[in-house]
């Protein structure tokens, strides 16, 4: 069994991409999953479909994570609906290799933040998501509250 199991997550932007991935992998190992989104309702209602399909449970809650009122109504009712949520962290993203990164930038433009990072590669949402599990874990149970930099090196100190 799954150490998320009966546990509960909220992912924001999960209704495409790298959200939805996350959102995913969390259904995949037993979560209860928030599946936020601002205005893909449609993706998002397919990712709660999805996990849904494979026996888990999900909600999709329509917030702008901007504003501090709609997010403690979305926690509320993430509360209410799932159960207690895991520990809050955020990620300070590198490049994910994704649609939107090809279609914002040239080949050019990529090709040089490949080569301006240590790795010499850019982020899949695949390993992104695993990074975010890792995170939700009890490997990391004492990591809280923290912006943690996932960008295969263009920002060390």
């Amino acid at each position: 069994m799954s150490e998320f199991a009966g546990k509960t997550i909220l992912i924001t932007g999960a209704g495409r991409g790298l959200g939805r991935s996350t959102a995913l992998a969390f259904g995949a190992a037993g979560a209860n999953v928030c599946v936020n989104y601002s205005n893909s309702a449609d993706g998002a209602n397919a990712v709660v479909s999805d996990i849904e399909a494979a026996g888990g449970r999900a909600i999709a809650c329509q917030a702008d994570i901007s504003d501090s009122e709609k997010v403690k109504v979305m926690v509320d009712e993430t509360l209410t609906e799932l159960g207690p949520t895991i520990r809050v962290n955020g990620l300070g993203l590198g490049f994910v290799d994704s649609p939107i990164v090809r279609e914002l930038f040239s080949n050019d433009q990529i090709a040089q933040v490949v080569d301006n990072t240590p790795l010499k590669r850019m982020t899949s949402y695949d390993e992104t998501a695993a990074f975010i599990k890792l995170l939700a874990s009890e490997s990391a149970s004492f990591v809280t509250g923290q912006t943690i930099m996932f960008d295969g090196g263009r920002n060390m100190r």
